[in-house]
């Protein structure tokens, strides 16, 4: 027999993936994102996206970005990008000597529209100088004219 007050059997929080261990220089199931306009699967990467489908514009087998740490690609300063997939969003995770880099990537509903929301910190109680930058596909980048 069921309460009444019971909540629900499933909440979704509970749709997601463990932590996966990724590493962009291996080829392994990546999890994706989709909407009713398009889809896009995600890079192990802190930052970029692969395969970005929004007919009429396809991206086949492109990345849209790398995640620059010191000069340096994400690759050479850290070994893993962990990933999880949940229903609404994926989040991405990895350590570059003091820094901590989080990201959390979305596609909006209805649109076609990747958010992708980055956080670095400093982890070392030391100041540190943060040089980082990223190499951006030609499709990804805003010019600041789209708002």
């Amino acid at each position: 027999m069921i309460e009444k007050n019971a909540g629900p059997a499933l909440m979704l929080e509970d749709l997601s993936t463990a932590w996966l261990k990724r590493r962009i220089t291996r080829l392994e199931g990546m999890p994706g994102l989709n909407n009713a306009v398009g889809s896009v699967q995600m890079e192990a990467d802190i930052l970029a996206c692969k395969h970005p489908v929004f007919p009429p514009c396809s991206g086949g087998d492109e990345t849209t970005g790398l995640t620059l740490i010191g000069q340096k690609h994400l690759a050479q300063v850290t070994d893993w990008v962990n990933i999880r997939w949940t229903a609404y969003q994926v989040e991405r995770e990895c350590t570059a000597g003091p820094w901590s880099l989080q990201s959390r990537t979305a596609v909006h509903p209805g649109e076609p529209l990747i958010a992708v929301e980055l956080t670095i910190a400093n982890q070392s109680a030391a100041k540190q100088n943060l040089d980082t930058g990223f190499l951006l596909s030609g499709r990804s980048r805003n010019t600041g004219a789209e708002g």
